[in-house]
């Protein structure tokens, strides 16, 4: 898929407004904004989305009219919108944008000035609730407008050429003993366990900094991590801004702040391509405390600010089941060679087809310095992202920058079958898979139209049930090229045998297979 950009650049406040100026396919704007809450009710705001977010269902959080303000995630995000996009006078712009980009994406990606004043409130707002209000759906959610956080920088990265496998090393910190970090290591590892071969994970415990730069200076086998999976707290301080607490090795906490990360890990900015900062819902509740303002916004920032390309942050904590059905989902697409914010998008829809009625989709932020989202030049290697199938094309394709595809790789030739396949004619619900030159095409027929929470899903093995692991693709059952009543969804993977495809039916929560179909037929 191809994305255009909706830039929207804060400068940075000046009295009560932040200077804007707005860059879209259908033309540019110079405006003010001003927040749409004082800075007195922006933690509260903070507050209540997150008690929705950890403890409510969508239904729950958006019909509780006596819940303290906030607590609304849907009023929240189209009071955002009203004051970025309407107030604002861009909502032609964005309009006219969206019918421009129809036959692809729109990225939404707020460009905030690190030297600005009021930065840091801006960016604690919870923009992943984005939405223009009514029965239209939260724009974050869908890969077509995903939302990116970038940052002013003087030069942007460039994509790196893909090594496989990815690897990830995974630093645990727990200098308070308030987080469940056995849990999480063990969920990481039964993630990558699903996508071996694709992932080699490292585990470093009671992390110190010492530890920390020992470990990236040595890599995985002689090579350096692409990674840096962090578990633990994050904390903001007045004067050194966003802090990770690492531990001392003498029972206490060790802030890794900015100094201490440019020393440790400014060497390895240009092969380290990912930061990702985990806190989960595993915290042991002491005072009951509510919680505002993420601190690992300040962290994120930094690490941008030193040069990694893209990190992933959870602004609530998040469940146990949430954080793996985004985790499994977003480093199987980053192990492909997939955009990392195309990633992120598909971790959303993930968490959002395991549960609809969660509203933890919107936890994970993404922090972004690359200008196209592709953290590796793919080339061709094993595993990598694959050109799009048109089908109809004699010549290679356009580019794909939200891929990084620019660089001259042709689209396969237009070999793929497209008609059902004998014995599936006529059924309401149908999936096969179609091969050409190595690669995998999902296809489907269902029940016209099809349920609003219906998916077909690629399985790297034989699932037990429709909410397995070992998911490496899905997608919604009316999403896809529509010919006839047959859909055709995008080119997702090489082709390889014991893979299943299924089409999975929700009817009201219960999920259950309706057809399964292993390649080859």
């Amino acid at each position: 898929m191809k994305y255009e950009d909706f830039s929207i650049r804060i400068l940075g406040r000046i009295g009560e407004t932040y200077p804007m100026v707005v860059e879209s396919p259908a033309g540019s704007e110079t405006t003010e904004f001003r927040l749409p809450f004082s800075a007195d009710e922006i933690e509260s705001v903070l507050s209540g989305v997150a008690r929705s977010v950890r403890g409510a269902s969508f239904a729950e959080a958006v019909s509780d009219e006596s819940a303290a303000p906030g607590r609304d995630p849907r009023k929240v995000g189209e009071d955002l919108y009203r004051a970025l996009i309407e107030e604002t006078g861009v909502a032609k712009l964005f309009e006219d944008s969206l019918v421009m980009t129809r036959d692809g994406g729109l990225r939404i990606r707020l460009n905030l000035n690190l030297e600005g004043d009021g930065v840091s409130e801006f960016a604690s707002l919870p923009w992943e609730f984005l939405n223009r209000g009514g029965r239209r759906g939260f724009l974050s959610s869908s890969k077509k407008t995903p939302l990116v956080r970038s940052f002013d920088v003087q030069e942007a990265v460039e994509p790196l050429p893909f090594d496989r496998p990815l690897r990830v090393l995974a630093a645990m910190a727990n200098p308070r003993n308030d987080l469940d970090l056995d849990k999480e290591r063990e969920k990481l590892q039964r993630i990558t366990g699903r996508l071996k071969g694709d992932i080699q994970l490292d585990i470093l415990e009671n992390t110190r900094k010492v530890d920390l730069f020992d470990r990236l200076s040595e890599g995985s086998d002689g090579k350096p991590y692409h990674v840096l999976h962090y578990m633990g707290h994050g904390d903001f301080e007045a004067d050194t801004g966003g802090v990770l607490l690492l531990e001392d090795g003498k029972g206490g906490e060790d802030p890794l702040d900015y100094e201490s990360l440019e020393l440790i890990a400014g060497d390895y900015k240009d092969t380290l391509r990912l930061v990702f900062l985990n806190a989960c819902n595993t915290a042991v509740d002491g005072d009951g405390e509510e919680e505002g303002v993420d601190p690992f916004t300040g962290v994120a920032t930094t690490l941008i600010d030193l040069g990694i390309p893209a990190v992933v942050a959870m602004q609530f904590p998040i469940t146990n089941d949430a954080a793996v059905w985004f985790a499994e989902t977003f480093y199987s697409r980053i192990a492909h060679g997939e955009a990392v914010d195309i990633a992120v998008s598909e971790g959303r829809k993930r968490i959002l087809i395991q549960d609809m009625t969660s509203l933890e989709w919107a936890t994970p932020v993404l922090f972004m310095r690359c200008r196209d989202g592709a953290l590796f030049d793919p080339g061709d290697p094993p595993g990598s992202v694959l050109p799009d199938l048109e089908g109809d094309d004699t010549e290679p394709g356009p580019a794909d920058a939200s891929n990084g595809r620019d660089r001259g790789i042709p689209s396969p030739p237009p070999v793929l079958r497209r008609e059902v396949p004998a014995g599936l004619e006529g059924l309401d619900a149908a999936v096969w898979l179609t091969e050409a030159d190595g690669l995998l095409e999902m296809n489907w027929r269902t029940r016209n139209p099809p349920g609003s929470a219906d998916f077909v899903a690629l399985y790297e093995e034989e699932p037990t049930d429709p909410e397995s692991f070992g998911i490496v693709a899905q997608q919604w059952a009316g999403e896809g090229e529509l010919d006839g009543e047959v859909r055709f969804a995008a080119t997702i993977t090489r082709a390889a045998e014991g893979y299943f495809i299924a089409y999975v039916r929700d009817d009201g929560g219960e999920k259950s297979f309706k057809a399964i179909w292993k390649f080859p037929g």
